[in-house]
C-alpha cells in the first residue's frame, strides 16, 4: 500500500547551545563529514528569545539533513525523487543516524534527556469512495460528514506504552497519523496534484522526564529497539486500513 517514502528522522534532544557555525566547528564538521558528500550549511530556529541561527551540514541533493539546534540533533533523510526511493528502510536509516551521531558524539560527548523516531508516508492512489470508506472506518462521524464526506481529514492517535531502554522503564509516546491530504508531488511527467492518504508515525520518549540520562550505549539501544516497535504500529495500520469495513 506504501506508494512514496517521504522522510525518515532521527532526533536527540541534547544540550548543543555553544556549538553554533563558527569558523572553528564549521572546520571541524566539513573535516568529519566531508568524504559523506556533507557541506555546511545554516538553518534559523526559532526560540525564546527569538530567531537564532544555527549550524547544519547537508548533502549537495538535499537528501540528508543534519540540524545541531540549541537543544536537539535531527538527522533527517527526505525524498529526492517521485517516490522516495533514496529513503532508506528503518533499519538501514538508524543504523546510519546513528553514524552520523557518533561522529559528533566523539568530539561532543553530552547525555541526552529524549530520543525520537519519526516517519512519513504516502499511500497509494485510492478513488474518492475508497478515500471516503477509510474515513468512516476511523471515524464515527456526526450526520453532516457522514451525509457530505469531508476531502480532507486527519485522525491522530497517541498512546503511552512503558519500554526498557538500557535496563530503565521508559514512557515512550506511540503517535500515529492518518491523514487524507492534497497537494502537488513530483511525477516523471511533471508535478502533480494529489489526493492521497498519508501516513506518519512519531516514537518518543516523554516530554515529562527531563532528566539527561541517555548516554550513547542508552541512545543506541534505543534506536535499536525502536525500528521493531514502529514497523509493528504501521503493520497493525495498513493491515486494518486494507480490511474490509
Amino acid at each position: 500500500m506504501i506508494d512514496v517514502k517521504l522522510n525518515m528522522q532521527a532526533s536527540i534532544f541534547v544540550n548543543l547551545m555553544d556549538i553554533g557555525p563558527t569558523p572553528e566547528y564549521i572546520t571541524l564538521f566539513v573535516k568529519e563529514f566531508a568524504d559523506l558528500g556533507f557541506l555546511p550549511s545554516t538553518v534559523q530556529e526559532i526560540g525564546e528569545t527569538g530567531s537564532l541561527t544555527r549550524l547544519s551540514l547537508k548533502t549537495h541533493d538535499n537528501g540528508w539533513l543534519i540540524v545541531l539546534g540549541s537543544n536537539r540533533l535531527d538527522i533527517i533523510q527526505s525524498s529526492t525523487d517521485s517516490k522516495g526511493l533514496n529513503i532508506l528502510s528503518e533499519e538501514d536509516f538508524v543504523r546510519r543516524a546513528l553514524e552520523y551521531y557518533g561522529k559528533i558524539d566523539k568530539h561532543f560527548t553530552r547525555k541526552a534527556n529524549r530520543v525520537a523516531l519519526s516517519s512519513g508516508f504516502l499511500l497509494s492512489k485510492l478513488d474518492s469512495t475508497e478515500l471516503d470508506k477509510i474515513y468512516t472506518k476511523l471515524n464515527n462521524p456526526i450526520n453532516t460528514y457522514l451525509v457530505n464526506k469531508p476531502d480532507e481529514w486527519n485522525n491522530r492517535v497517541s498512546s503511552i506504552l512503558y519500554k526498557e531502554i538500557n535496563g530503565i522503564q521508559e514512557k515512550v509516546n506511540f503517535i500515529s497519523q492518518i491523514s487524507r491530504v492534497k497537494g502537488v508531488i513530483r511525477e516523471l511527467s511533471g508535478f502533480q496534484n494529489f489526493d492521497r492518504i498519508e501516513l506518519k508515525f512519531d516514537l518518543n520518549t516523554h516530554q515529562d522526564n527531563v532528566n539527561s540520562r541517555f548516554d550513547a550505549v542508552g541512545i543506541t539501544d534505543y534506536f535499536s529497539k525502536v525500528v521493531s516497535w514502529n514497523n509493528q504500529i504501521k503493520e497493525e495500520i495498513l493491515d486494518f486500513l486494507a480490511s474490509k469495513p
